[in-house]
């Protein structure tokens, strides 16, 4: 079960199809290319059960982290950082997709990149949420191909995590810094005695 729910067939592969049907569509009148067409599919058909091995032979093969702050500041870029690695021994194509908090309203978040044998890295991006409340990251989603490029694997990496989000906590530490230096009067703010 898990291998169909990890199964996808990448778009590379429905072009070759069609260079397919569009020899067997010529053989009608060229019979010399029929033979060519059959020799095609049968490579094709090899190439497709070979990627299987290549991307299921070796179990959990790619590792991804999302890694949030413990809280986000309102109004403010917060930084998130996505590391991956892959322990495959060929070189990995892959497609990350972070599932965003609903408040974002950002859909199409997709960062694509190839990983040399056993390579680790990181990806980083930043946030700027506009209200207060819980945001929940979904699932951090990595699609790995093999050279060939046929077929994608799908990972899923920390479902539902939460974090807060505070009034701007970023502005807060500044000027309570400043507080603490005896600074404030160089911005423009005066403390007030009663």
């Amino acid at each position: 079960m898990n291998f169909i729910r990890s199964f996808y067939i990448n778009n590379v592969f429905f072009r070759y199809i069609a260079i397919l049907a569009g020899c067997f569509v010529l053989s009608y009148w060229f019979k010399s290319l029929y033979p060519i067409a059959w020799l095609l599919t049968l490579l094709l058909v090899g190439l497709f059960l070979f990627d299987i091995y290549l991307l299921y032979a070796s179990g959990q093969s790619i590792k991804a982290e999302r890694k949030l702050p413990k809280k986000l500041s309102n109004s403010d870029i917060n930084p998130i950082i996505i590391t991956f690695e892959t322990k495959y021994g060929f070189k990995t194509y892959v497609s990350i997709i972070d599932e965003l908090p609903v408040q974002f309203q950002k859909r199409d978040f997709l960062f694509k990149t190839s990983l040399k044998k056993g390579e680790k890295r990181q990806f980083d991006y930043e946030v700027r949420p506009v209200e207060r409340g819980e945001y929940v990251f979904g699932n951090l989603i990595v699609f790995a191909s093999s050279p060939i490029r046929i077929i994608q694997r799908k990972y899923c990496f920390q479902k539902d995590q939460m974090v807060p989000v505070y009034p701007s906590i970023i502005q807060m530490q500044q000027y309570d810094f400043l507080a603490i230096s005896n600074r404030l009067s160089t911005i423009g703010l005066k403390k007030f005695e009663e």
